[in-house]
């Protein structure tokens, strides 16, 4: 009797220690998980319905810009202007998606930029070829990497973060006063957010704007893959 009633007790002994590992490691998932969480994250309901879209609680009427070619969308308030022209293509079809915002009396090409630029082979293959066929961390950190050469005594780079945005795993860092893409172009700001992630098919975005924009920061709180 005692040996059965010490075989349960050694049981349930072991019961309860699996049961204590498994809540740890499922804390720890959701710790990792969190870790890699921005307020990127967010999906378009709970960001509008939150009032995070827009500075005010009772935010603006929004309007929404469905990318057809690459199957994304966002929302923006009305004084964004959605444009990055290309002749003959619609903004809609276009690789490269421009978000300003213009204030009175200032022109568009001197306004707050925003750039979604979306890395196609079908569109790239000859000025990206050394970065494209890259998986999305090597393709980042190549990327920050560049960035990290090419600093002065004036410009500062973080490190490359992991991040969400738009449901799915990326990288993100800032740099100040220019950021270098991997065909020598640069954007040039004061400081600059540079996201990077991919969709199911592997087609990287890449994402820079003005750090600290607020309303940018809404807008990406609903980018979803479509």
């Amino acid at each position: 009797m005692n040996k059965l009633v010490i075989g349960l007790a050694s049981i349930f002994a072991v019961f309860v220690a699996i049961t204590m590992f498994l809540d740890a490691f499922k804390g720890f998932q959701n710790k990792t998980e969190s870790a890699l969480s921005t307020r990127y994250g967010a999906t378009v309901e709970s960001a509008i319905d939150s009032g995070s879209v827009g500075k005010e609680a009772n935010a603006p009427t929004l309007k929404t810009f469905t990318n057809t070619e690459f199957d994304y969308e966002l929302k923006y308030p009305a004084e964004v202007i959605v444009d990055c022209g290309t002749k003959d293509v619609s903004t809609e079809e276009q690789s490269k998606v421009c978000l300003y915002i213009s204030k009175p009396g200032v022109s568009k090409s001197n306004s707050l930029t925003m750039y979604i630029d979306v890395r196609d082979p079908n569109l790239f293959s000859t000025r990206y070829e050394d970065t494209m066929e890259k998986r999305l961390k090597d393709y980042a950190d190549t990327i920050w990497q560049l960035n990290r050469d090419k600093k002065s005594n004036d410009k500062r780079v973080s490190t490359l973060d992991s991040i969400k945005v738009a449901g799915r795993s990326g990288y993100q860092f800032t740099t100040t006063y220019n950021y270098i893409m991997e065909t020598g172009t640069k954007r040039v700001d004061e400081k600059t957010t540079v996201i990077f992630f991919d969709d199911s098919d592997r087609i990287k975005f890449n994402i820079t704007y003005p750090t600290g924009e607020e309303i940018f920061e809404n807008i990406l709180d609903t980018l979803k893959l479509i």
